[in-house]
């Protein structure tokens, strides 16, 4: 079994559980952006002698709490990002599958969606076993 063929129906067989993870990750993404959106617009806490001083003043090298914080989000936000594009990838593996035939379609769905035994999903579409299993992976072969 080629690799691409093992990915794919890896890929198929989490189909549902990636879709709810990529819609979990994408409103974690938004709720870290609203979070910066506001830290954004908090200005730079300056000492009372700055806000008198007629002369600028420099602010202080080390950054501040909420430059600290703002910075940590926006490395979660990239990370989740990044994570969003690897389940879409996988996404895009699994749904290679609509490009099958109905029959072949709906033999796969039933053997890895569905409560069904492989034995009684074989018996219910003339298979055997084995050959189940060969038909399922000739064509996944032929999408690669």
């Amino acid at each position: 079994m080629k690799t691409m063929t093992r990915l794919i129906l890896s890929a198929y067989r989490e189909k549902y559980r990636l879709q709810k993870e990529i819609d979990k990750k994408r409103l974690e993404a938004e709720a870290i952006q609203v979070e910066m959106t506001g830290l954004g617009h908090k200005g730079v806490e300056m000492l009372p002698e700055q806000m008198t001083s007629s002369k600028p003043m420099p602010h202080t090298v080390s950054p501040t709490y909420n430059d600290q914080k703002l910075l940590s989000l926006i490395e979660k936000k990239d990370e989740l990002e990044h994570q969003v594009d690897y389940l879409v990838m996988s996404l895009s593996l699994a749904n290679k599958v609509d490009a099958m035939s109905v029959a072949d379609r709906e033999l796969m769905r039933e053997l890895y969606h569905s409560r069904k035994t492989a034995d009684q999903v074989a018996e219910e579409h003339g298979y055997s076993r084995k050959g189940m299993y060969k038909r399922i992976y000739a064509e996944v072969d032929k999408l690669c």
